[in-house]
């Protein structure tokens, strides 16, 4: 392969991860480059490929056609990189324990999809995971892994992946029967019943805000799981990720999330090239992507 096509073959990576992230800049953060480098990657391809790859329109930024076609088949070569090293891994480094630490806010919406597939190809690695109550910026790094909605402020913890979680105002249907849709946020404020989570407001301002001035705040708990259920059946409105608007619960869409949390992936300094503990690392970034 000659140098340009080591290029070409970069610039359909940072391509992949600008449709990921949704932006350029989210783009340069999680690269560890700058937008200026990444326009010039993109610039390479739109030139090599004489097609425009990416569009805005003032707000927001996509891929055309040509662009999603091109993702795709980076896709497929970045899942052969991984084939290939997992095959040619030492096989003793592909056994053994990983400690995975998180708290319940993210262990209750963390999906363990596929999780039958992991053991399957890796039948001698081990998942030990630990949960908190409240959310940890990891000042003591004591496990392999971490997931957690804070910054971590440890050095030993190397942030690896990070996601912005999509959330909205949801609530059951039988709450909605019974109460009606509300009809803006004042009406929500004066008038509908709140259910909130006690760490939520530590890193997510916007929702601090609305408990502050809301009339009926029902339910306060510790517990994501508890939450869930109490919006599950009736009890009020809570923000929650958008991925339960396919599980039965009604996304109130005329009420939008200003922002969004963001959750980090973080492994040990120490120990994040072990062959087993990247194994695990790459599963918990497709089970981030699906929260």
């Amino acid at each position: 392969m000659k140098k340009k096509s080591f290029m070409s073959l970069q610039a359909l990576f940072i391509l992949a991860e600008i449709d990921k992230c949704g932006s350029q800049r989210k783009a340069s953060q999680h690269l560890g480059i700058s937008v200026d480098t990444i326009n010039k990657y993109i610039a390479i391809l739109e030139e090599e490929f004489a097609h425009k790859l990416l569009v805005s329109n003032g707000r927001s930024l996509s891929l055309t056609m040509y662009g999603k076609t091109l993702v795709q088949q980076a896709r497929e070569i970045e899942n052969v990189f991984k084939q290939i090293y997992n095959e040619q891994a030492p096989k003793e480094n592909l056994k053994g324990d990983v400690l995975v630490n998180m708290p319940l806010s993210v262990s209750t919406n963390l999906l363990p999809k596929n999780i039958d597939d992991l053991f399957t190809a890796y039948p001698d690695i081990n998942l030990i995971t630990r949960t908190y109550i409240d959310n940890t910026d990891f000042s003591s790094m004591d496990a392999d892994i971490g997931l957690t909605f804070l910054t971590p402020t440890n050095s030993e913890a190397v942030i690896l992946y990070q996601r912005e979680i999509p959330c909205g105002y949801f609530a059951s249907p039988e709450y909605l029967a019974r109460h009606g849709y509300p009809k803006d946020f004042d009406d929500l404020l004066n008038n509908h019943w709140l259910i909130t989570r006690v760490q939520l407001q530590n890193f997510l301002q916007e929702w601090r805000a609305v408990v502050k001035k809301a009339k009926h705040v029902r339910y306060v708990t510790n517990s994501t799981y508890a939450a869930t259920e109490i919006v599950r059946y009736g009890g009020g409105v809570a923000i929650m990720p958008m991925r339960f608007a396919k599980e039965g619960f009604v996304c109130l869409d005329n009420l939008k999330c200003k922002k969004f949390p963001t959750i980090y992936l973080v492994a040990n300094q120490k120990s994040k090239d072990v062959s087993r503990v990247r194994t695990v690392i790459d599963f918990y970034k497709k089970l981030i992507d699906e929260m």
